[in-house]
């Protein structure tokens, strides 16, 4: 299989869990559009880069409004944007009856009475606009009128105030926000059409709460979680993150100088847990797993299914798949909730990974390639 030259959590992610994924996007350049849990951890984002944002810019003394790549033009006052609000006991009440589904809430995430909200008015502005920009009402209808009812509706709100009860980017030292890195990977295994693949992520959030520490915080919507096994990932599984040390790496590379420490946070599923990595070995470890991946690439001759079921399944077999079924092994949640080529339909009736991977079966995938990548067909 053709590698991509350049490499993130994502690309590696999908070559472990489903090959005809990575084919799919990385290869033929589909991106479909994600569901409700994916688009939902997406609004819950914009909402806590949005208050970074504007706290990055209050540090650096501009004017009284951002401008975001998703929601546009936020203005705020610098004087009231923090306003504190006592909430009454009724609405403690009510916040913790919702929390009280250990379905969506696994860790114990209750108010105390007497809790003190800040700058509501504003984050609660954020809370709808991120709402509304990501047309969460349309999945949501969608998503319930197929049977597939998502806990995470009535939650989203909560989800944003949740992230703020135990790691508010506003009372942090900013040093920016979705930061990005691009580093080449200088070594020969590691070039791609004659060019040193490169190694590539986005940061949620980068904070130094003290002179010559970063921090690196990425935020997790989902479950704390194993996969596909979903056991619960231990401290121990966390400090094992690819993700986490890729972040790492590329800040240790960059910011030689600094102490790098890295928060995963399950805003739902246990809070923040923070790692380091020594320098020299993290370094190992990143460059051994993109040389296992760029290896398992070239090596991949037919790219395998997540769920075997998909390449035999009919598909009005596929189109009836509920939840119930990946629990029980028919197919696995994450074909039905995270991969585009499950829902899309781009080639014909069939969904588009059961389409091509009787395709590749049938012509191999260097002439799907030249027949069904996006620059090539027509839908």
């Amino acid at each position: 299989m053709k590698c991509r030259p350049t490499i993130s959590k994502s690309s590696m992610e999908n070559v472990e869990t489903c090959e005809l994924r990575y084919f799919y996007e990385y290869v033929l350049k589909y991106r479909g559009e994600g569901g409700v849990k994916t688009v939902m951890g997406s609004a819950v984002h914009c909402v806590a880069e949005t208050l970074a944002k504007i706290k990055l810019n209050i540090q650096n003394g501009g004017d009284n409004f951002i401008v975001t790549d998703d929601i546009g033009r936020v203005d705020y006052d610098p004087e009231t944007w923090l306003t504190p609000r006592e909430l009454s006991d009724i609405e403690v009440d009510t916040i913790n009856k919702n929390r009280k589904n250990k379905s969506t809430f696994k860790d114990q995430v209750a108010l105390p009475y007497k809790t003190v909200r800040v700058g509501e008015e504003l984050v609660e502005s954020l809370i709808d606009r991120a709402y509304d920009y990501y047309e969460l009402e349309k999945l949501i209808n969608e998503a319930r009128y197929k049977g597939k009812r998502d806990p995470f509706e009535r939650n989203y709100r909560e989800f944003c105030w949740m992230l703020l009860e135990q790691y508010d980017p506003r009372f942090e030292n900013v040093v920016d926000v979705e930061f990005e890195f691009d580093l080449p990977i200088p070594y020969e295994w590691a070039k791609v059409d004659g060019e040193y693949a490169r190694l590539k992520g986005f940061i949620d959030l980068i904070t130094e709460p003290e002179p010559g520490v970063l921090v690196v915080t990425d935020y997790k919507t989902g479950e704390r979680s194993k996969f596909p096994s979903f056991e619960t990932k231990s401290y121990a599984d966390i400090k094992k993150d690819l993700q986490l040390s890729m972040y790492c790496h590329a800040l240790q590379t960059l910011f030689p100088d600094k102490v790098i420490i890295a928060n995963l946070f399950f805003i739902r599923d246990g809070g923040v847990f923070s790692v380091t990595f020594d320098a020299d070995s993290n370094a190992i470890t990143v460059n051994e797993a993109v040389r296992e991946h760029l290896e398992k690439v070239r090596a991949c001759k037919i790219p395998s299914l997540l769920s075997p079921i998909m390449a035999t399944a009919s598909q009005q077999e596929i189109d009836n798949f509920t939840f119930q079924d990946t629990r029980n092994g028919t197919v696995s949640s994450a074909c039905m909730y995270l991969c585009p080529a499950f829902k899309a339909k781009t080639f014909s009736s069939d969904c588009d990974c059961k389409f091509l991977s009787s395709k590749i079966s049938e012509l191999g995938m260097d002439e799907v390639e030249k027949l069904y990548s996006k620059k090539n067909f027509e839908v």
